[in-house]
């Protein structure tokens, strides 16, 4: 029986500058899945990983949800603010932050 090759994993390159002007813009979340071939799970992360790496700032993920009016936003980080009691604490390293941990 010959060897199978399962890819099952595909990595996209998508540009940094690219989509966080688009995440600036007025398009909506529904575009980008479209523009990007993207799914909601891919989408979440990359709000994530804009967000902690430092692309987007607390401002524009508040816009970006209040743009969803009545729509379902659970893909856009609910970020804490600095002055916020609350902290979250990492269960595999015991970092603690203001910010929740996402995946």
């Amino acid at each position: 029986m010959p060897k199978q090759l399962r890819i099952t994993k595909v990595t996209r390159i998508i540009r940094i500058p690219e989509i966080v002007d688009d995440l600036r813009s007025d398009k909506t979340d529904e575009d980008l899945l479209l523009e990007y071939n993207l799914d909601w799970r891919q989408l979440t992360k990359i709000y994530s990983r804009l967000f902690f790496g430092g692309y987007l700032t607390e401002h524009d993920l508040v816009r970006r949800r209040l743009m969803r009016p009545g729509q379902e936003a659970s893909h856009i980080p609910h970020i804490q603010t600095a002055n916020s009691e609350k902290h979250f604490k990492c269960q595999a390293c015991g970092f603690i932050s203001e910010y929740h941990f996402t995946e």
